[in-house]
């Protein structure tokens, strides 16, 4: 195995497996939204908790190609269309993911809070077919570094280790989850969207989730909000 190639492995393996210690430590605590509103619609809430689960996930993988795509393209801006052009055929030529198996139980006691049971085991499954799509996206701007600028391969393997060693990308996967299942919550027991305090850090994703809770409600969603850098995966 090259050096890049062990390195894009390592990069991907302790990123997502940071993402999954988030996911464990948010849904240590939270409150099942049945114990809020025991009445509430199941069916619908199971087509949103779909779309939740599908924009995390999806968080997930464009943040950790972003931040290596971003890196590789300061370091020479030439490689950004071609980085481009090389990460949209991934997309287009993937496989379908496979059929997802039954998800294991993830809570002690998932009995008691049975949606949040529902969440964490789907996600966290998603999560593990999620690292293989980041790889394959990795691994094509990887390859097209080589093919265009061959002598910034040992660039690139400086930028993952140093990526490695960053939890930046596990810190903003942690904000989102946290506000996906606030944003989550209260649409599926009626209750208004949350208050999300006015500091930088909760800017963006203040306004990504206040535009998939108004997508999930059927409230038109501003052009605004649809140019914050995010692809709202919710339908």
């Amino acid at each position: 195995m090259s050096h890049h190639e062990a390195s894009i492995h390592r990069y991907i393996d302790t990123l997502f497996d940071r993402y999954q210690v988030s996911l464990r430590e948010l849904t240590r605590g939270v409150v099942d939204p049945l114990a809020m509103a025991p009445d509430l619609d199941v069916d619908r809430m199971r087509r949103t908790l779909g779309r939740l689960i599908e924009t995390l996930t999806a968080f997930a993988i464009g943040h950790a190609v972003g931040r290596v795509v971003e890196a590789i393209r300061r370091s020479d801006p030439q490689l950004a269309e071609p980085i481009t052009r090389a990460i949209a055929r991934v997309y287009v030529g993937a496989e379908p993911a496979p059929e997802l198996l039954p998800a294991p139980r993830y809570l002690v006691d998932a009995e008691r809070r049975p949606i949040v049971e529902l969440f964490a085991a789907e996600l966290h499954t998603r999560i593990c077919l999620a690292s293989r799509e980041a790889r394959a996206l990795v691994r094509a701007a990887a390859t097209t570094v080589a093919s265009h600028a061959p002598e910034r391969m040992v660039a690139l393997v400086r930028i993952l280790e140093r990526l490695i060693d960053d939890p930046t990308s596990s810190f903003a996967f942690t904000d989102q989850l946290e506000l996906g299942w606030s944003f989550f919550t209260a649409v599926v027991t009626d209750a208004p969207d949350p208050a999300i305090p006015d500091e930088p850090r909760w800017q963006r994703g203040r306004a990504l989730w206040s535009a998939w809770s108004r997508r999930v409600r059927g409230t038109p969603v501003r052009r605004t909000d649809l140019q914050e850098g995010y692809i709202l995966r919710v339908a």
